[in-house]
C-alpha cells in the first residue's frame, strides 16, 4: 500500500474518530497537511478555532508566523508535513488534556511511521513533552530544551528532534522574537 493510500485511510479514521469527548464539540477533526514524502515533520499541540472551521492546521496568526519562520530558512509549508498531537479543537482554546493527548497519540505514531521523517520539530510544550515521553527522555521545561538537537529512536530508525516554542508565543510575548528566529536558524543547519 502506498503512503498516499495509508494516509488516506488514516485520515478517514481520524475524521470519524469518537474516542474522546472532543468529538462532541469539534466542527472538524484535523489530521494534518503537507507532503507525505517530506523528511521534515512538524507537530503542534491542537487545532485552534479557525483551524477547526477551515480544516487545516496552523492558519490564522500562528500560521502566518509559522510561514515567516519557514521562509526565513528557505522552506515552504508544502515542503513539510504539519500536524498536531491532538486532532480536534479543545473548547475555548484550552490546552489539550492528558486524556486527549494519550487518546490521539496513536494517530501521531502512525503518521510518523508512514511518512518516516528524519527531522521532527515540535511546536510548543505539549508536543515536546509528548515526544520526550515517547522516547523516555526526561522533560523539564521547553525553556530548557528549545532549539537543542536530540536523537530519538522510532520504529523505523533514528530521528533528529528539535523542540521549538509554538508560533503563537510571538502573539503574546513579542520580546521572544530573537530567540524564536535564532532557534529556526539552528533548524536550518540541520536541513540544508
Amino acid at each position: 500500500m502506498t503512503k498516499s493510500q495509508q494516509m488516506s485511510d488514516l485520515k478517514t479514521e481520524i475524521v470519524l474518530c469518537k474516542k474522546c469527548p472532543l468529538f462532541q464539540s469539534r466542527k472538524n477533526a484535523i489530521p494534518g497537511i503537507g507532503s507525505y514524502h517530506s523528511k521534515i515533520f512538524m507537530i503542534g499541540e491542537a487545532p485552534g478555532k479557525q483551524e477547526d472551521e477551515e480544516k487545516k492546521p496552523f492558519i490564522g496568526r500562528s500560521g502566518t508566523i509559522l510561514a515567516q519562520w519557514l521562509s526565513s530558512i528557505h522552506l515552504l509549508r508544502k515542503d513539510i508535513y504539519i500536524t498536531n498531537i491532538v486532532k480536534c479543537h479543545p473548547p475555548n482554546n484550552r490546552d489539550p488534556s492528558s486524556l486527549e493527548i494519550s487518546t490521539c497519540f496513536a494517530y501521531l505514531i502512525r503518521q510518523l511511521t508512514i511518512i518516516q521523517p528524519s527531522l521532527i520539530l515540535t511546536l510548543g510544550r505539549h508536543a515536546a513533552k509528548a515526544l520526550f515521553s515517547l522516547c523516555s527522555l526526561p522533560f523539564t521545561s521547553l525553556q530548557n530544551h528549545h532549539g537543542k538537537l536530540y536523537s530519538i529512536t522510532l520504529s523505523y530508525g533514528t530521528v533528529r528532534l528539535i523542540p521549538l516554542f509554538h508560533p503563537a508565543t510571538l502573539c503574546y510575548r513579542p520580546s521572544m522574537k530573537k530567540i524564536l528566529y535564532s532557534d529556526m536558524q539552528k533548524v536550518a543547519k540541520h536541513i540544508h
